[in-house]
């Protein structure tokens, strides 16, 4: 009788727990998708979006250098070296103030997010 006790005890406990995660998730939901509306809204009210800029070249640019970055460390070519990494942070830098979004979310500020704490700027 102790153990059936104890397991209906536990049923509840992890269905509570597994309420309050539901809650949490869809509050975290909703909050996303208030912050995204946002960002639209004032990218939309400030008109930011450069007109006629190509993410998509510009991140071609970015896997290109990348490539060649990784070519000239591994010939140990430290002077080519130095200038993919200088050509990666420019690129960076020009989508950062390109500030583009697109369905809402701000891809400039995810590129600089993204990339800053592991790519250390050389220009």
């Amino acid at each position: 009788m102790n153990k059936n006790l104890l397991a209906g005890g536990l049923v509840i406990i992890a269905l509570v727990i597994a309420i309050m995660n539901y809650i949490s998730i869809a509050e975290l939901n909703s909050n996303i998708e208030e912050e995204r509306k946002k960002t639209v809204q004032s990218s939309m009210e400030k008109e930011e979006v450069e007109e006629g800029y190509e993410l998509a070249k510009a991140m071609g640019y970015l896997q290109l250098y990348s490539h060649k970055l990784y070519l000239a460390g591994k010939k140990e070519n430290w002077q080519l070296s130095k200038f993919y990494a200088h050509e990666i942070g420019e690129t960076i830098e020009e989508i950062e103030n390109a500030k583009v979004v697109d369905e809402g979310y701000d891809i400039s500020k995810l590129v600089g997010t993204m990339t800053k704490p592991y790519f250390r700027k050389t220009i």
